[in-house]
């Protein structure tokens, strides 16, 4: 359900709310604004493509964590000859995987 405004034909108070305006209703007209949206920036100029704004952010959290989560097994398992380096890098104090809250 979408946010709604709502203005009072007397006082002129702006409301938002989810639900039906307070009661009375006639007393409410609801006002009609353009959806908050994000904004984007050019990526490519060469093929004019464009991408949403600050995004670079939240897609490096999830490169990280999907490496921490699913490649970290993986070199594990593969550098088990390397006790010193796997203990030192991919495992926490108590001789466990790494997890987020490790690397805060």
């Amino acid at each position: 359900m979408a946010l709604k405004y709502y203005k009072n034909k007397e006082t002129g108070e702006l409301i938002k709310t989810l639900k039906n305006p307070p009661e009375p209703e006639d007393q409410w007209e609801e006002v009609i604004k353009e959806p908050g949206t994000k904004f984007m920036v050019c990526a490519n100029p060469a093929t004019g493509k464009s991408k949403v704004k600050d995004q670079d952010k939240i897609l490096l959290e999830r490169a990280r964590n999907h490496s921490r989560d699913v490649d970290l097994d993986d070199t594990i398992a593969v550098n088990k000859d390397n006790e010193f380096g796997v203990k030192q890098n991919l495992l926490n104090e108590k001789g466990e995987r790494r997890r987020k809250v490790d690397d805060l």
